[in-house]
């Protein structure tokens, strides 16, 4: 009986022992709420007059560390921010160089219908795939053949009206040209109004002829094609030699072949 009432006892004082750990624990969480929440207001005079300040260091040193900070942040922004700006001039600069080529090349075109003999019902843009120095001398390779309707001596002007030379070989989706100015080739040409003579491919845009000494030949003299208004070619220099009846012309294409984007090709009457 002595045991368990001694068991008993034990029991109620450790029960007691548990409740009163709840309260002090409870009581303790209300202390700390209260000293966050509305510590500088409830707390005793003196330990207020305590803590003011270190209170007031704390707001100091944020006051001194905020233009800092604040410094800070605005830099890194500023830097972010000119990073974008470069970007975007850059993508601005390649839109705008690209617009450039676009040009340039929408105004060889426009080059290329200046001439009445270019507004042939018959004839067509088409864009070179290979000129030289890819291609073979005097050889052009056309992106457009046989789906474009392109035949063999089909005519091949550039810029300005110029007649450059005729398509010699077709295939499905691609062509070649041969230029007048390939070695060998031979065309019956018309200096100004001078009269004919027969010009000779050399390559490389470069043609020889003989024409009578007697007559004065003036350089950048236009020479067409036999039957046609066309430019073929543009004389360079002349020489003469002494005892020969003929002088030597040397004359040249008057557009850049190796610059070329496009031509424009026409179905001969």
């Amino acid at each position: 009986m002595t045991n368990f009432l001694r068991d008993n006892n034990r029991r109620i004082q450790s029960s007691r022992d548990l409740h009163a750990g709840r309260r002090y624990a409870v009581a303790g969480i209300l202390i700390t709420v209260i000293f966050l929440f509305f510590g500088r207001h409830v707390l005793s005079a003196g330990f207020v007059s305590f803590a003011r300040p270190l209170w007031s260091l704390e707001e100091t040193v944020a006051g001194w560390l905020s233009p800092l900070t604040t410094g800070w942040a605005s830099k890194i922004e500023l830097s972010t921010e000119n990073e974008q700006l470069t970007e975007t001039v850059e993508e601005k600069n390649l839109e705008i160089a690209r617009l450039k080529l676009i040009l340039d090349e929408y105004s060889e075109i426009a080059a290329l219908f200046t001439k009445n003999e270019l507004e042939a019902p018959n004839g067509q843009m088409i864009r070179i795939a290979a000129r030289p120095p890819v291609s073979p001398f005097d050889t052009l390779i056309l992106s457009s053949g046989q789906n474009a309707g392109l035949m063999e001596k089909d005519l091949v002007y550039g810029p300005g009206g110029v007649i450059l030379g005729e398509v010699r070989e077709v295939y499905s989706k691609s062509a070649k040209a041969i230029l007048y100015s390939a070695p060998g080739q031979e065309q019956q040409a018309f200096i100004d109004t001078l009269g004919p003579l027969v010009l000779t491919g050399q390559g490389n845009g470069n043609f020889v002829g003989d024409f009578p000494k007697g007559v004065n030949v003036p350089l950048d003299s236009q020479i067409t094609k036999e039957g046609s208004v066309s430019i073929i070619a543009k004389v360079g220099t002349t020489t003469i030699d002494e005892g020969d009846a003929l002088q030597r012309i040397y004359a040249q294409l008057p557009v850049n072949i190796q610059t070329l984007a496009w031509v424009y090709v026409i179905r001969p009457e």
